[in-house]
């Protein structure tokens, strides 16, 4: 590289580009990239999240890779911006790494963007209160390159990576049983709470409230299993079943075993009830209620 080559690429490297002037250029993701310095930008990352929760955060979003040249610790630092506020960096040896990306970027007034994940900002008793860090999803930077000169290769999904992280992971599971709790009232108790109010009404023989009060449980146990991706319990369709055949409503024991099996997620537990709901469509079309099969 001759003199005049090496001043060129000096002063593009010193050419001011923030998120506000340049263009965005998305890079391919799929691998891992730590952003450093989080702890710093603490204050930037709870207005990006909205504040901190008891559960906290998972949220996914865009980060952009902003050049530092005049920065007095590294000349080669790159700074990483989400929704107009700084976060953090890349570590000395990324952004040793990724220089010739962010150079050809900067030679035409871009700087890049990649998927990104927020992990913590949880605030809970006794002052547990979590920090918040920030990952990328980046290609390596030979890829980055390629993309930039148009190679027409199918990048990985750079959400795949991240959505396998511990931290992701486990806060998507406490989300999800969050929700199934919440989905799981009936009456503004938790359907679970109500078997002792079932077992009086069925010492007392009032089958109309019982039956009532199960069916509005079935739909509590199915929304939160749905959640879950589980089976639901099958204790309460067995009961509201055990009533529908007292009372001779055949048709009506037919239709909730049938519900319970289409309610199981595919290949998990629906036969429970087979040789009853067999029995309890045989009584069906012997009283009128259903149709010869």
């Amino acid at each position: 590289m001759g003199l005049l080559d090496r001043w060129r690429t000096r002063l593009t490297e010193q050419r001011a580009v923030t998120p506000s002037t340049a263009k965005v250029r998305t890079l391919p993701g799929g691998r891992i990239v730590k952003v450093v310095g989080e702890a710093y930008y603490q204050e930037s990352l709870d207005q990006v999240c909205g504040g901190r929760t008891e559960d906290g955060h998972a949220r996914e979003c865009t980060a952009t890779l902003v050049p530092e040249p005049r920065n007095p610790y590294d000349r080669n630092a790159v700074g990483v911006w989400i929704d107009g506020r700084q976060v953090g960096h890349l570590s000395r040896e990324d952004a040793l790494r990724y220089k010739p990306v962010v150079r050809r970027l900067a030679a035409n007034g871009e700087i890049g963007a990649c998927a990104a994940l927020i992990l913590g900002g949880w605030a809970r008793r006794l002052g547990d209160v979590g920090h918040y860090g920030v990952t990328l999803s980046l290609a390596s930077p030979g890829d980055c390159l390629k993309a930039l000169d148009g190679e027409n290769t199918v990048w990985p999904d750079p959400w795949v990576v991240l959505r396998q992280e511990p931290g992701y992971r486990a806060h998507r599971e406490r989300t999800r049983r969050k929700e199934a709790e919440q989905a799981g009232y009936v009456r503004g108790r938790f359907y679970t709470e109500w078997v002792p109010t079932l077992d009086k009404l069925r010492a007392e023989k009032r089958d109309d409230e019982a039956l009532e009060l199960l069916l509005e449980i079935i739909d509590a146990t199915e929304r939160a299993s749905q959640i879950l991706g589980e089976v639901p319990p099958p204790a309460y369709t067995e009961r509201a079943a055990i009533i529908l055949r007292r009372k001779k409503d055949y048709a009506g024991e037919v239709a909730v075993l049938e519900r319970w099996m289409a309610a199981c997620p595919p290949g998990a537990g629906s036969d429970r009830f087979i040789g009853r709901l067999a029995k309890a469509r045989a009584l069906a079309v012997k009283a009128g209620q259903l149709p010869p099969t």
